[in-house]
């Protein structure tokens, strides 16, 4: 049984929607120019409708801010302009700036409302994907890869809501769950494997006293970049032969992934301090030709890299990836204020496996990353939360 949902749950749940519609149904028609103008009219309802700001807005929201603009530096500054690409990107930083605007609003106003309501919409899409998948062959959240975009956050905010809640796991918990996870594995997805029991064992392991007073975001975060840093320029996923090829059925290259990496490396120095910017579509892809006639690999054309340090490192120089990593720590500064410590220790996991994820993945060039990035940044506001409807 469902309960009934209040007017306050369905405006959040309307306000939230347009930034979560998959790309697959955006495409459909004239369904892009609707969502935009949805997301207009947003705009002017929640700058309309909001107070004023008390104890002002927490520091990561203006670091995304500068991190967002810092794309366009390269792009002004060079002979490649194009009145397209700067609506491209005006399109994404009003739509990033405005999800994170309404999350720090909403969250203050009933934290855990707000984060039960993005794991609705979140989960609903991801559901809906499964389903179409396996009754039409459409993949509606893109190729199987992209779904670790959405449900690494998901499935976080899903085990925060339980914690927050002090409830079990519904029967909409578990079809969620069980669909998603069946997908992963069936569609053998090894990021998202992998994830899935790191974010797990955090659960079983939010519940231990120890766990709480010894589990430090700023340590597990830094200890992601160092083993992203890692794998990336000292390759030391070969000492992992046990877990990569015998568990995972992958190989050393990371599916050629490491072919790429040295592609782009030496491409980053060309421009070394705020890197080549954004260009032609706003696509995060960059040029290359690369042929292993061993591995019978050939590429040549505009890819995605494929490690989010590195991606960051070339379109934003090493001024924006210093900028990234401090965003990410920065959103960790009111973690202590939280009283709920097994939330803490969830939403540390959570960020960690994003962290985690973008080793191989492009799981924080999404609107979902900045999702859960403010959810941590503001989740002191859970103190006083007012738990609101949920699914029985």
């Amino acid at each position: 049984m469902i309960k009934k949902i209040s007017k306050s749950d369905l405006r959040l749940i309307l306000i939230m929607l347009p930034f979560f519609i998959p790309q697959y149904i955006v495409n459909l028609g004239r369904v892009s120019l609707a969502v935009e103008l949805y997301k207009i009219c947003v705009l002017f309802y929640v700058f309309g409708s909001s107070k004023k700001n008390e104890d002002g807005l927490p520091i990561v929201l203006y670091l995304v801010v500068i991190f967002k603009v810092l794309d366009l530096i390269p792009f002004l500054l060079g002979d490649g302009f194009s009145v397209r690409t700067l609506y491209l990107w005006s399109k994404d930083f009003y739509t990033v700036f405005l999800i994170c605007y309404i999350i720090i609003i909403e969250c203050k106003k009933n934290y855990f409302s707000a984060v039960q309501k993005l794991y609705w919409i979140m989960s609903f899409w991801i559901i809906l994907h499964v389903i179409c998948f396996y009754a039409t062959g459409i993949e509606l959240v893109g190729i199987r890869t992209k779904l670790s975009h959405s449900y690494i956050v998901c499935l976080t905010l899903c085990l925060v809501c339980k914690e927050l809640s002090g409830k079990r796991f519904k029967i909409y918990d578990l079809i969620f769950l069980g669909l998603s996870i069946y997908y992963i594995f069936d569609r053998s997805i090894s990021t998202l494997i992998v994830i899935t029991a790191f974010l797990f064992i955090g659960y079983l392991l939010a519940h231990r006293r120890l766990v709480q007073l010894v589990s430090n975001y700023y340590v597990l975060i830094s200890a992601g970049f160092i083993l992203n840093l890692s794998i990336l320029f000292l390759r030391i996923q070969n000492y992992f032969r046990w877990l990569i090829v015998d568990i995972l059925h992958e190989n050393l290259y990371l599916n050629a992934r490491t072919f790429i990496w040295d592609s782009v490396i030496p491409k980053c120095f060309d421009k070394l301090w705020l890197g080549h910017g954004i260009a032609g579509e706003n696509t995060r892809g960059v040029y290359m030709y690369i042929v292993d006639p061993v591995l019978g690999l050939h590429i040549d054309g505009s890819m995605q890299v494929h490690n989010q340090l590195l991606s960051v490192f070339y379109f934003n120089g090493i001024i924006g990836l210093g900028l990234f990593m401090g965003m990410i720590l920065s959103a960790g500064s009111r973690l202590k204020k939280c009283l709920n410590k097994r939330a803490v220790v969830l939403l540390t996991f959570g960020m960690t496996a994003i962290v985690l994820a973008a080793i191989t993945e492009l799981s924080c060039e999404n609107i979902y990353f900045y999702v859960l990035l403010m959810c941590v940044a503001v989740c002191d506001y859970s103190n006083k939360s007012k738990f609101s409807n949920d699914f029985h």
